[in-house]
């Protein structure tokens, strides 16, 4: 079974998960001499312990949906028939990314705080604050009875970090409920306002409000809605995301599409398109640093994301250009050597790096 300890940083995701799938699964056979090449000191990397330690997390993460070789001294890969598979196990290595301890706490315990649907069991008392006598434990105290929307200063009651309590407003929490407002989970009320106090407000963007609204349409709504889920999981670019909204419902229905020709491993690029639907809409110029799988040759490339298009056409490649028989992304490079621009194919599975460098 999968523990904490086998977490990995993002910044590791292709080192460790997309690119050590792609040669075990996607290519096979290897043997650790083909897994390894000469740095500029002579020594052979990636190490076998690092071989082994990699490869032993994918086995403990993915054990069930692969048939895994046997012995390691001859060759490494793991196989699987993907349209026997009910769905798609690549979605599953995202959730072992090592986070931001802070992230899902303010996430957490911001929507706790704000939601209408939870109490604390003896009111403020529960959050044992010690500064009971201020004007602002008052307010907090009358906000929390009344469910009025939570000033920041409140907000930062329900984070136990040692913060001092009802002195304005907090600059750090402020930027992580930014955050959320751009996400749109919550709005502030005091927005227009010119030097107004923030007021937190939840909105009902949720799943359960969905499914209301969708039932008073259809009473079946809610199985359509899985249906949908289902497919788009298993079918479209950034199918993590359907996945993850999927593993939110305990329905045992067995799932009725599969797909003659299932490329799964292309889920393992959504990482690379998060990043490039991101530099598209802060209209970023990138450097992608990129090596191929065969022959190890690597570069970089300094580019201008304009657009990701999908074709109807299915197929294993994931392209950054204008090409009709593939989802694709177009781009503009720009070529160092004779500052110049142009377009050129380029595939988003050998991307190693990514980084927005600057903006127009």
């Amino acid at each position: 079974m999968a523990k904490h300890d086998e977490l990995i940083g993002a910044g590791s995701f292709d080192s460790k998960f997309k690119n050590v799938i792609r040669d075990y699964y996607t290519y096979g056979f290897k043997s650790y001499m083909e897994l390894q090449s000469e740095n500029d000191k002579g020594e052979l990397k990636p190490t076998t312990k690092t071989i082994n330690d990699d490869w032993n997390r994918l086995n403990n993460l993915l054990k069930d949906y692969f048939e895994w070789s046997v012995d390691k001294k001859q060759v490494f890969f793991m196989s699987a028939d993907s349209w026997s598979m009910p769905v798609n196990p690549f979605h599953r290595i995202y959730r072992f990314c090592r986070y931001n301890e802070r992230d899902p706490k303010c996430f957490f315990n911001t929507i706790f705080a704000l939601s209408k649907k939870v109490r604390l069991l003896r009111g403020v008392e529960s959050l044992e604050i010690n500064d009971t006598l201020s004007d602002g434990y008052l307010r907090f105290e009358d906000d929390l009875e009344r469910g009025n929307p939570l000033t920041s200063s409140e907000l930062l009651c329900f984070y136990p970090d040692g913060a001092p309590l009802f002195e304005g407003e907090n600059n750090t929490i402020n930027k992580k409920l930014k955050e959320l407002k751009e996400m749109g989970f919550i709005s502030d009320i005091s927005e227009h306002r010119k030097k107004a106090t923030h007021r937190w407000l939840l909105k009902e963007k949720t799943l359960d409000q969905l499914l209301k609204n969708g039932e008073r349409v259809d009473p079946n709504f809610q199985a359509h809605f899985i249906d949908a889920l289902d497919f788009f999981s298993k079918y479209a670019s950034l199918g993590t995301v359907g996945s993850i909204l999927l593993g939110r419902f305990s329905s045992t229905s067995k799932s009725a599409f599969r797909f003659k020709h299932a490329y799964y491993m292309q889920s393992l690029n959504d990482y690379s398109l998060l990043d490039l639907l991101e530099a598209i809409e802060k209209q970023d110029w990138c450097k992608i640093d990129y090596r191929h799988a065969v022959t190890g040759e690597s570069g970089s490339l300094i580019c201008f994301p304009l657009e990701i298009r999908t074709s109807a056409t299915a197929v294993g490649n994931m392209f950054h250009f204008m090409n009709l028989s593939r989802a694709v992304i177009r781009i503009c490079v720009w070529n160092l050597s004779t500052m110049s621009r142009s377009s050129a194919s380029w595939k988003a599975s050998i991307r190693q790096s990514f980084r927005q460098i600057f903006r127009m």
